[in-house]
């Protein structure tokens, strides 16, 4: 199955979560409690749930004297609240879309995803058990917070130097015994492994290379089906780590500058560890029009083909 957010059948403005199949016909639709609910929708491990960032509480029901922030849980088979973990509301601190280490959101990212899409290290995921997410939090969310079932928050810390440093994205190992998440500040980026609970953190890969305008420096890291290995974006290019720091190598290679600026984005591998896809985001120096395109090829990105023009941010079913 495949979650997504869409616009109601009766008003554009109003956002439920609809549910289809392989086929692509509708099997379910949820209402959210939040009519303005929008963004990422994130699957539970055994599939009977999924959960959004939004406001829990329902417009007028005398609870919602100021929105609150939370993971919203809602039941896949009824599209009953299943609950809700409520957060502490993100720092209230002046925003830069140019953040320390390499811009959050790059100029493809801001036409194709928005002005205030920070798609290429976004965090939004659930552990395998299901007993923790981590999400963007902190000052101008850009920050990672992990959280458990029943509230309890803590942000994930630097490894160095907190003042200068922000952990600006993190995401499970299969097995949800530890997570991998990128380090940033203005002249140097770490690719960086906790423990699950966001202790004993180390850095297995650093980069001080000045980042291309239209791609982060490091960014959108993902674990391989077997967890021994790490796909992520090094400037514009994909690259290829051993999880315990051994042999990084770059696999798929962008264009820097040029009549057009490329960057082989957003790598994502199979779960069955045979295919790598990736987004390919590209700018024209000649009409300044950006474009997005799916690509597949092998786990070591060879062989590549196009799947869609102007498709972004694929996800594998479980089998």
């Amino acid at each position: 199955s495949v979650a997504l957010f869409g616009p109601d059948a009766s008003s554009q403005a109003t956002k439920d979560i609809y549910i289809f199949d392989r086929q692509g016909l509708v099997q379910q639709t949820i209402h959210p409690v939040s009519p303005l609910a929008f963004g990422r929708v994130l699957w539970s491990a055994d599939g009977k749930q999924v959960a959004y960032l939004g406001n829990p509480d329902a417009v007028g029901d005398g609870t919602n004297q100021k929105p609150r922030y939370a993971v919203v849980l809602l039941v896949v088979s009824s599209g009953a609240k299943a609950g809700a973990i409520i957060l502490p509301a993100p720092g209230n601190a002046q925003c830069s879309s140019d953040s320390r280490g390499g811009p959050l959101g790059s100029e493809v990212e801001h036409a194709v995803y928005g002005a205030t899409g920070q798609g290429l290290r976004a965090t939004f995921d659930w552990s395998p058990d299901g007993q923790r997410v981590t999400l963007d939090a902190g000052s101008c969310g850009t920050q990672v917070q992990i959280v458990d079932r029943s509230g309890n928050a803590h942000l994930l810390a630097p490894i160095s130097d907190p003042t200068t440093n922000n952990v600006v994205q993190a995401l499970f190992a299969p097995d949800g015994q530890h997570l991998v998440a990128t380090q940033s500040n203005s002249k140097q980026d770490d690719l960086l492994v906790y423990a699950a609970d966001g202790s004993g953190g180390k850095s297995i890969y650093s980069d001080t290379d000045t980042p291309p305008k239209f791609a982060p420096r490091l960014g959108a890291p993902r674990w391989s089906s077997d967890g021994k290995s790490l796909y992520f974006m090094r400037g514009e290019s994909i690259w290829l780590i051993g999880a315990d720091g051994a042999n990084p190598h770059q696999l798929i290679a962008g264009i820097p500058s040029g009549d057009t600026q490329k960057s082989e984005a957003a790598p994502l591998p199979s779960p069955d560890g045979q295919h790598l896809v990736w987004d390919e985001l590209s700018i024209s120096t000649a009409d300044a029009t950006p474009r997005a395109a799916l690509m597949v090829g092998d786990a070591n990105g060879g062989t590549p083909k196009l799947i869609a023009e102007g498709a972004v941010w694929p996800a594998y079913s479980s089998k």
